[in-house]
């Protein structure tokens, strides 16, 4: 299933983890888009977290990851999103061991890597 997310530009594309196959029908929906999926496209990681003090303590292994971060409270005021940016070739495996990476992490602070998106890049 895809979603579009609200707090995105619409030509963004992103997945909540309900398929098993989902991050190839996002891949699919951005070449049918016309997306370049042999270059650089920014993907962003959502990974939310109780608190503020567990998305900064948890920021720290993602940007050893190579990732830029914006911590942003969430508006429900219950979690704590530490939006995750990085440029690099949206490829299918590489998306998915940073969805698990992020979510190993996540889980150690009582959160989760809950989607991924990006911009169709032509």
């Amino acid at each position: 299933m895809l979603t579009l997310l609200s707090n995105l530009q619409p030509s963004t594309l992103a997945c909540r983890e309900t398929l098993m196959d989902q991050d190839q029908e996002i891949l699919d929906h951005l070449k049918e888009r016309g997306s370049d999926l042999t270059i650089p496209h920014e993907i962003e990681f959502y990974v939310y977290f109780p608190t503020e003090k567990a998305a900064q303590e948890a920021s720290h292994f993602i940007t050893q990851e190579g990732f830029r971060i914006h911590l942003l409270a969430d508006p429900s005021g219950n979690r704590w999103l530490c939006l995750s940016l990085k440029e690099f070739v949206p490829e299918l495996a590489t998306i998915k061991a940073y969805k698990q990476k992020f979510d190993d992490i996540a889980k150690s602070y009582g959160g989760k890597c809950d989607a991924w998106g990006t911009q169709v890049e032509k």
